[in-house]
This record gives structure tokens, sequence and C-alpha cells, in this order.
């Protein structure tokens, strides 16, 4: 049996959400894993594992919309600030654990670190659908894609293997088709048992407040359904057709049981509703190009709508026409969960890794990081 770093990006709770079931999974198999992570991911999963804290990297929004230059600047100042005390944290905790693989969950420090030290390094993410694979979108969404892609291939660009999960299925580009392996999504328990049903009601789940102000007036418009809103904190106050609760597990409960959602674009989420068989309207974070690829292909494939600045039309026409999303959904319906076809590769490619001859752990000093760090990028 090996012994697993598993490094997980802290930046929401989705990364967390498909990595529970992951390292559960592991777990099942025998291995030794050890955690690490930040923010969300940290507070998810510590609920469940011992996970060890480290510094984490976000993309900052502002006003509903993805803010470039407060996302370099923050994560600059994080860097210069504690980057180097994080590197040193984790390579100390690598050099004592001696793991025979690193696994990566969109997580940069390990994936950095994993690549410099040589350590068998498998990347876990949805992110990797960017950069791997051939992606129709609107020619306006350029800029927000070549950003995208520079961060995936920049910070998580470096594993032997990479598995893209995603709940729709676009090409691999050539030259990616040997080292990456697509599959469906990575469902944690708890959305596996679910037992959905319809009540007159739409789960709503907006992660941005900026965003939850857009969608509050046209909800509170409209009529014929109850709305269950999460992420509304101190934002709407209680009326005849929305009620507003934290969010928690019952979050989950309430989806099963809604006839459609309304959310942003994350990966996990919309993966998670697909599977329950809800229909989806996505209001992805402005200039976020990952939740807008996302949402892009719950339109394309049939499941729901998208906008990028919504409208009570709009709303209005994904609520005439949720039995057609239903059925284009039911259509794909194998495509929802990867659970078993993702754990049997997992397995098998863990166990080639494992077979190659050990390397010794390389030691890391400042010149050696600074060097290989800059053969990577420039790869």
């Amino acid at each position: 049996m090996a012994r697993v770093l598993f490094g997980l990006s802290g930046d929401g709770r989705g990364h967390g959400s498909r990595s529970k079931p992951t390292i559960a999974h592991l777990l099942e198999q025998g291995h030794q894993v050890k955690i690490v992570s930040s923010g969300k991911g940290y507070e998810y999963l510590s609920d469940y594992y011992q996970v060890m804290q480290i510094l984490g990297l976000r993309v900052v929004s502002d006003r509903g919309e993805v803010d470039a230059w407060k996302t370099l600047k923050e994560t600059f100042e994080k860097l210069f600030k504690y980057g180097a005390g994080t590197f040193r944290k984790l390579v100390a905790e690598i050099d004592s654990f001696q793991p025979d693989i690193i696994i990566s969950d969109f997580e940069p420090f390990i994936s950095v670190i994993g690549a410099v030290k040589r350590i068998p390094l498998l990347s876990i993410d949805n992110q990797h659908v960017i950069t791997m694979c051939r992606l129709e979108y609107p020619r306006s969404w350029l800029k927000e894609y070549l950003m995208a892609w520079t961060v995936c291939e920049t910070f998580c660009g470096f594993a032997d293997h990479f598995f893209i999960t995603c709940f729709f299925r676009p090409s691999l580009r050539k030259n990616y088709r040997h080292k990456a392996t697509q599959v469906g999504p990575i469902l944690r328990k708890e959305v596996l048992e679910q037992q959905p049903s319809e009540k007159d009601q739409i789960a709503i789940y907006i992660r941005t407040p900026e965003r939850a102000q857009e969608i509050l007036p046209l909800i509170s418009e409209t009529s014929g359904y109850h709305y269950l809103a999460y992420g509304f904190e101190g934002i709407g106050s209680e009326s005849k057709n929305i009620t507003f609760k934290k969010l928690g597990e019952e979050f989950l409960q309430d989806m099963a049981a809604s006839k459609a959602v309304i959310t942003n674009g994350g990966h996990s989420l919309i993966s998670e509703a697909l599977y329950l068989g809800k229909p989806i309207f996505a209001i992805p974070t402005r200039g976020d190009f990952e939740q807008m690829i996302n949402a892009h292909y719950v339109e394309k494939m049939g499941y729901g709508l998208f906008d990028l600045s919504p409208s009570a039309a709009r709303l209005q026409t994904f609520r005439d026409n949720l039995e057609s999303y239903k059925k284009n959904m039911e259509r794909d319906r194998a495509n929802f969960n990867g659970n078993s076809q993702f754990f049997e590769l997992l397995d098998a490619r863990m166990a080639e890794l494992l077979r190659r001859p050990r390397r010794p752990l390389v030691p890391v000093t400042r010149p050696l990081l600074t060097k290989r760090v800059k053969s990577l990028v420039g790869k």
C-alpha cells in the first residue's frame, strides 16, 4: 500500500465535495493518506479527517465579476508574505512523511513541490478541461479563456497523469491524449443516497452577494413556485414565495426535492444537480472562465439555461421548459456519475506508478526550487 499526500484547493466547496469520496476510496484500499488544504476545503474536510492547513490562493470577485488585478495583487502579496514559509512547511512534511504518490485537486503548492522533488504526481480536477480539451465558447470570452489557461498551466500543469472530471465530454487535444483521462463527475456519498422528489419549489445557491442581489428582484416578482434561497445572508427578508436559509447539508435535501436549481457555474454543484435530475439556471461569475464554460455547456447540452446578466424573461423561459431539460438529462444520465470508472482507473494508474523504480527524494534548496519552477513554467 502507498503513502499518499493529498492536496486540494480551498477556493470554494467544490474541491472538498469531490475530494471527500476520493479520499474515502484511498483509505478503503488501505493507503495511508495525509491531507493538506486551505480555506473552504480545509473547513469542509476537517469535519471528517485530520487536515493540515496551508496558505490558500483564490480568485477575487468584485460586484459579481472576477477582478483580475485584485486577484493578482492578493496572490503576490500572499506569496511574498507567506509563500516561503508554506514551501518550507510542506517540504518538511514531505521529507517526514516520505509519500509514494502526491495527488492534487488544483492545489498549486504540492503540485510544484512534487514536480521539483520528482515524486509521482496525479491531478484530479475539472479545471484542466480548459487546457487539455477542445472547447466551444463565444469569441468574446477569449481574454477570460487565456487567463484561465495560464493559471492552470502555470500552477498545476506538472502531473504525470491528469484525471479530468466533467459532466460534458469535449474531445481531448491530440497532444494530451496520452497523459489525460476524462471521467464523469465524482460524487459524494450524501448525493448518491438522496431520493429525488418534486415539490413546487426551486432551490437557489448563489455564492457571491452581488449575484444574489441581481437575482433577488427576479424571483420576487415570479409566482408558481416557492424559492429556497441559500447564500443571501443579510440581503433579503422573508416573503410569500422566498424562504432564506443558511448553507448546510439541508441544502442537498432541498435540492433533491426541488423541480430545478438556480446557481452560479460551479462544477460540483452543477454535477450534483444533474445526477439528481434537476434542470439548472446558471448565473456564472462574470470573468470566471471555468464557471462560464460550465454554464455554457449546461445550455449547449440542453440541461437548462445560463445568463451572465439574468433577466425575468430568461428565467421565465427556463421555467417554461423544465420538462424538455429533464428529457435531455435522462438521455445522458449515464454520464453524471463517474465514481466506479474513476476509482478503477485511479487504482490502475497508482499501481503503475508504484511499480516504477523508487527515486530518492531530492533535497530542495532555494536555487534548485527557483531553477526547477522556471523550467516547469517554461514547458
